[in-house]
């Protein structure tokens, strides 16, 4: 597989990741706001909607760490496997 397409690889599965984040926030808020709508005004929405605000960006800061782990491990084999062809190369030589 050639650096370019890795990177474009890399590239889609960022994009994937944000599109989420983007669409469940989204979600969080709608939900929010029908919670706010509908309740009576005895609960504590502010620091509910912020717990849950929190929690969204929690996971999606663990799941981006874990893709970037993800992408460096697969920048690390690409550069051991061209690393090992370019030393093959030169010994033949």
């Amino acid at each position: 597989m050639s650096l370019r397409t890795i990177l474009l690889q890399h590239n889609k599965e960022t994009n994937e990741l944000k599109s989420a984040e983007k669409g469940q926030w989204n979600q969080l808020l709608e939900r929010q706001e029908n919670a706010l709508l509908d309740s009576d005004g005895n609960t504590n929405l502010a620091g509910r909607f912020a717990k849950e605000r929190d929690e969204h960006n929690d996971r999606f800061r663990k799941e981006k760490a874990e893709l970037m782990s993800k992408h460096q491990q697969e920048l690390e084999e690409y550069k051991r496997s061209r690393q090992q062809s370019r030393s093959d190369r030169d010994r033949e030589r």
